[in-house]
Parts: structure tokens; C-alpha cells; sequence
């Protein structure tokens, strides 16, 4: 073995192991000085039971000459992580051990590594356990949009309420407790998990480009990766967030099928609707709501807005708008409006340029 300066791991160093693995330690993890290797002493019988590459990557060993180490052979795992290859063989020695906090955001980048070995080495288990890690923080349908930001502004109320009773030094941060979208869109792009990617995208949408990662803003605003993000990333990027943020619904969409009104010829009568009081109403409204996002600057999603409408027309802040709907259109609006958020969340894709299965995001 070359002469390298060698660590034994902790934990996966076994007294009986039969083999063992040695990896070099990223540079980032380890203390300034020359390369340096982290040995792992395990049973081959093990990792043979859930690999098949381990099983060849052991008899080609074995048919030639050995190196050895502490008594038993030592195999160099070109191109492995030591940090990643740790992770790995305690899935396979303690699988229960291998879970990770909700919504934590370093969770895409901590187990990319892990999955290409995993690829590597034909563990589809372990593959499948971090995908699902990683996916199950992230929405895939409407409803699940709608309880991800409810979870978020909750996060959000938590935190700001501890700083008034705890001093700077036990401050909790916002952007430690929610997922972050950058790695997220890198991760889902790479391990085929596109369903999350609407989900992604939107919630970078939302994001200010000037609120990077190690950015002032990270303590109390959403923040997010943006140099992860490659130019094709970045270009669906801008190109969605230009079509998702200038969606405005028109007044008639509101209106209930009697007061949406034709013309003879049976085409909608725009004049006439814009003329009549649920026309006005509506027209009020949506000013009203989408005014909010135009005086204070701040990305709101138009799902957001749209369901803003509703707790608008039932505020006590609706008097402020002259005139109401008739009775069917009060009725009709929240049918409507669920239309038209159910429409733009399927759209998505489309607005982004991504290869997603629409069924997969109902």
C-alpha cells in the first residue's frame, strides 16, 4: 500500500472484519497536510449480501496478489469519499440509523454523494431511501403547496416570537428549519426525482436573488443556493418566474355562468361585464388583492393571491371595495378560483420548461 497517512474509522473498524476498505478524505474535511486515507475494516460477507458489484469488486482481488493491512486485505475504493462511503456501509450495518431532520436544508447536498455510490455499487435500496429523504420534504400536489407554505409561515411566526425571549446567542434561523429550492432543483435535475421540480422552482420564484445563501438575510428571510444553479437552471428560472408572477385572472373568470354575459353571436360581451356591478366587484377585488404585492415589492405567488380573494370577499375589509357579488357569484367564486389555482399549478411545467408527468403533480 502507498505510503499514505491513515486513519481508522470509529465506528466501522470490527475486530473481525475481513477486509478492509480504504478511501481518501476530502480535502474539506480534513486539517490541512498531505492526502489522507480513512480505513474501514468490515465483512465482505455483508456487503457481498447486498451487492453484487461488491461480490466482482472482491473476486477480481482475490485472483491476483494482496495487499494487506492489520492482518486481512485492504482494497483502495478509487474515486470513493470517505465521509460517503461511511454513510453507506452504516445504512448496511445500521439501516434504522439513516433518517434526517424535516426540512433540513443541507439534506440534498449531504446525500448526493451516498446515492452515486449507491448507483456505484448497486444498492438500489439505499438509493431509494435517500431519494425519498429528500422528496417527501417537497410538495407534488396542490394541496400539499398549500400545507407547505402554511408550514413555512408557521416556521416562520415560531422564530420571530423566540427572539423576544431569548438572548442573540440562542437565536434560531429561519433558513436552518426550511428546505432550500437551489439544491434541491441540482438534486431532483441529477437523480431523475423531477416531480418536485414545479415545487422547487416556485419556491425559488419566491426567493430574491440578492437573499443568497451567506447572504445578512439568511436569519430572517427566506434564502436560497444561487450559485449552484447551472445557466440552463437559471434560465428556466427566469423564464417561468416572468410567466407565473405576471399571471393576473381576468374579472369575468370570477363571475358565475348568469352573469357572465354574450352577445348575440355567443361570444363573452367584455364591455357589458365590465359594466355590470359583479363585473366592477370582481374587477375591484382583483386590483385590490394584486395591489398588495405591487406596493410592498415581495414575490407572491398568485396561487397565494388568488386565495387571497377569497378571505378578501370575506373580510370585514371588503367594504372598503363599492358594491358585492350577486348571490350566485358569491357562491360561484370559491369554485372559480379553485379552478384557476388547479389550472396554474398543472401549468407549472409548461412555465418552466420542465419534463414533468402533469398526473404526477394532481
Amino acid at each position: 500500500m502507498v505510503n499514505v497517512p491513515t486513519e481508522r474509522h470509529l465506528k466501522l473498524y470490527f475486530p473481525n472484519g475481513d477486509v478492509v476498505l480504504s478511501a481518501s478524505i476530502d480535502s474539506d474535511a480534513a486539517p490541512a497536510g498531505p492526502p489522507r486515507c480513512q480505513l474501514f475494516r468490515v465483512h465482505k460477507f455483508l456487503l457481498m449480501h447486498h451487492s453484487t458489484a461488491f461480490t466482482n469488486m472482491f473476486e477480481d482481488a482475490t485472483a491476483g496478489p494482496n495487499e494487506s493491512y492489520d492482518g486481512v486485505p485492504i482494497v483502495k475504493m478509487e474515486g470513493d469519499n470517505a465521509e460517503d462511503l461511511a454513510q453507506l456501509l452504516n445504512y448496511l450495518y445500521n439501516p434504522t440509523e439513516m433518517t434526517f431532520k424535516r426540512f433540513d436544508p443541507n439534506t440534498p447536498l449531504v446525500v448526493s454523494g451516498v446515492i452515486r455510490l449507491a448507483d456505484k455499487y448497486c444498492i438500489e435500496s439505499l438509493r431509494e431511501h435517500l431519494i425519498k429523504a429528500v422528496v417527501s420534504d417537497w410538495p407534488t400536489t396542490l394541496d400539499e403547496w398549500d400545507a407547505f407554505q402554511a408550514e413555512i409561515e408557521a416556521v416562520k411566526k415560531r422564530i420571530r416570537l423566540t427572539w423576544h425571549r431569548k438572548p442573540p446567542s440562542e437565536w434560531e434561523y429561519l433558513c436552518d428549519h426550511v428546505p432550500e429550492p437551489a439544491s434541491v432543483i441540482v438534486f431532483a435535475q441529477e437523480f431523475g426525482c423531477h416531480q418536485i421540480l414545479p415545487a422547487a422552482f416556485s419556491q425559488l420564484m419566491l426567493i430574491s436573488p440578492n437573499n443568497y445563501w451567506e447572504s445578512e438575510w439568511r436569519d430572517v428571510e427566506l434564502v436560497a443556493r444561487w450559485s449552484l444553479l447551472d445557466k440552463d437552471a437559471l434560465r428556466r428560472y427566469m423564464m417561468g418566474a416572468d410567466r407565473v408572477l405576471a399571471y393576473h385572472p381576468l374579472p369575468h373568470q370570477l363571475l358565475s355562468d348568469e352573469c357572465t354575459l354574450l352577445t348575440e353571436e355567443g361570444v363573452l360581451d367584455i364591455e357589458a361585464i365590465e359594466q355590470s356591478p359583479c363585473g366592477i366587484f370582481s374587477k375591484l377585488l382583483l386590483d385590490k388583492v394584486w395591489a398588495r404585492r405591487r406596493h410592498d415589492g415581495t414575490k407572491i405567488d398568485p396561487l397565494n393571491l388568488l386565495e387571497k380573494c377569497i378571505e378578501y370577499g370575506q373580510s370585514p375589509e371588503r367594504h372598503s371595495i363599492p358594491g358585492s357579488f350577486c348571490v350566485r357569484c358569491d357562491i360561484t367564486i370559491f369554485r372559480r378560483i379553485s379552478s384557476m389555482r388547479e389550472h396554474l399549478w398543472a401549468n407549472l411545467p409548461d412555465y418552466f420548461q420542465l419534463q414533468v408527468d402533469v398526473s404526477e403533480l394532481r
